[in-house]
């Protein structure tokens, strides 16, 4: 019956590099999927932060480009107001100090003034300013005072318009409906003969304030009656030493530039700016304004529209610009987000604001979402799985080099057992060494020289034992024939 087969099904050199892979790749896999994961999650945050980022710098770069531009505009309005208030304060020196100013030499009513084709009294074309008297107005000492005294005013009016290019006009015009206009407009021809420059709103509103407001303002938008179109009026009452108003100076700013301004600048890409005055009357609205504020397109000329009115998220913002106040709000209006900044012009009491959607601001961040999941993707195919893959490679290597190293002196060992067991005492086994192994091998040959030893030793009983058994035998077989041949006998 032949011996059954004791060679093993399976290597330890196998296990060991099994044993070494598996754990090496669920290792690599583990790592991979926390720096994956990590990568996530740090895009994530990365967007989250931007998203912040993106809404704080949003709101910091409107509101500071806001009260920038509005500070701008104000700048512009101040100084206007400026040289009304220059113009005043000589216009009341001169009706104040008439001996110091008069002159029958200078500007003579009989010299310049005449009477117009309906009964108004007017000069010509060839002065330096243009003066009015509607018919309804008699022409009396008063009314000469008042024109030959306002000639004066040439003096100033000039320079201070050719120094400003935001003034259109500059005019006085005093109690008794007495205006002088510069430039020559030629104001008989422009104005209807019984004009009355005391019902203007600029000189109407000066008296409403009264002697206790004596610094100039500004008056609502309204249509010019000179034809500048919409204007605004720095108007200067001019009060004399007893405290009674002598007239008012009036300097025309056109609104159709700021307007202009206004609506074409975009303070971020996508947004838009608006103007109010301080009862909540849009000066400069373009047609998103309208659409956002309003809910409707605007009508065909439209100006001077009261948004106050309006019912929608902008309510109160509007109501913190009436009052004169300045900041940020994010308001929601049929589901889009508006960022809105806001800031006062003080000259004026209007305000400035600057409104964009959210989207506009936050549609980079689409961007960089976008840019972050490439990233991710590239880190895993590009940096995350090759290095993944050369790090098993190279432990497969290493497995290798290490299962040989440990397992070859081990399979040496078990093929010197298996000859052996065959019966060939000279094997060849590992060389020496310093750790188990070795131990094992040194082991190893001692019990092998001891059990060939003893086999030898018990073959030589055995090979005793036969040859005594032998020569019994024969002595058995002698005597039993001597016996046999007794018995014959």
């Amino acid at each position: 019956m032949k011996a059954a087969s004791n060679k093993p099904t399976a290597s330890i050199r196998t296990k060991l590099l099994v044993l070494l892979l598996g754990i090496t790749t669920l290792a690599i896999f583990a790592i991979a999927a926390i720096a994956i994961t990590s990568a996530q999650i740090v895009g994530r945050s990365a967007q989250e932060l931007s998203g912040r980022l993106l809404r704080s710098q949003a709101e910091q770069t409107l509101v500071r480009t806001t009260q920038s531009t509005a500070k701008e505009n104000d700048l512009v309005l101040e100084r206007v107001l400026r040289d009304a208030k220059k113009i005043a304060d000589f216009a009341a020196e001169i009706f104040d100090h008439p001996e110091d100013f008069r002159s029958q030499s200078f500007w003579s009513v009989n010299d310049h003034m005449k009477y117009g084709p309906e009964k108004q009294y007017i000069n010509g074309e060839e002065d330096t300013s243009s003066v009015f008297v509607p018919f309804t107005a008699t022409v009396d000492s008063a009314v000469v005072r008042d024109i030959e005294l306002s000639a004066y005013l040439d003096l100033i009016f000039e320079p201070v318009l050719q120094s400003n290019s935001n003034i259109e006009a500059i005019y006085f015009a005093t109690p008794r409906d007495v205006v002088r206009y510069y430039p020559n407009i030629n104001l008989g021809d422009v104005l209807p003969p019984d004009f009355q420059a005391t019902s203007r709103i600029w000189y109407e509103g000066s008296l409403e304030r009264g002697a206790g407001h004596k610094e100039p303002w500004w008056t609502p938008a309204y249509l010019d009656a000179t034809g500048l179109g919409i204007v605004t009026t720095a108007a200067a009452p001019v009060y004399g030493n007893q405290g009674d108003l002598l007239g008012v100076v009036g300097m025309d700013v056109t609104l159709t530039e700021m307007r202009a301004s206004i609506e074409s600048k975009e303070l971020l890409p996508g947004g838009y700016s608006f103007l109010i005055d301080d009862s909540g009357r849009a000066i400069a609205l373009p047609e998103r304004g309208f659409l956002d504020i309003l809910g409707r397109p605007s009508e065909p000329e439209e100006f001077g529209t009261d948004l106050t009115a309006t019912t929608t998220g902008f309510a109160p913002i509007l109501a913190s610009m009436k009052a004169g106040e300045s900041g940020f709000k994010s308001i929601e209006i049929e589901g889009k987000e508006f960022f809105v900044a806001y800031a006062p012009l003080e000259s004026s009491g209007w305000s400035l604001g600057s409104v964009i959607e959210a989207k506009n601001v936050l549609k980079s961040l689409s961007s960089l979402q976008g840019d972050m999941e490439s990233a991710t993707r590239s880190l895993i195919f590009n940096r995350i799985l090759p290095v993944s893959g050369v790090v098993l490679a190279l432990v497969i290597i290493l497995g290798l080099t290490l299962t040989n190293h440990l397992v070859y002196p081990i399979q040496k060992l078990a093929e010197a057992a298996e000859k052996i067991r065959s019966g060939h005492w000279e094997v060849e086994l590992p060389a020496a060494r310093n750790d188990e192994i070795g131990v094992l091998a040194q082991a190893f040959e001692g019990m092998t020289s001891q059990l060939h030893k003893l086999v030898v030793n018990l073959e030589q009983r055995v090979a005793e034992r036969t040859q005594e058994l032998k020569h019994r035998a024969v002595q058995l077989r002698a005597a039993a024939e001597v016996g046999h041949a007794a018995a014959s006998f």
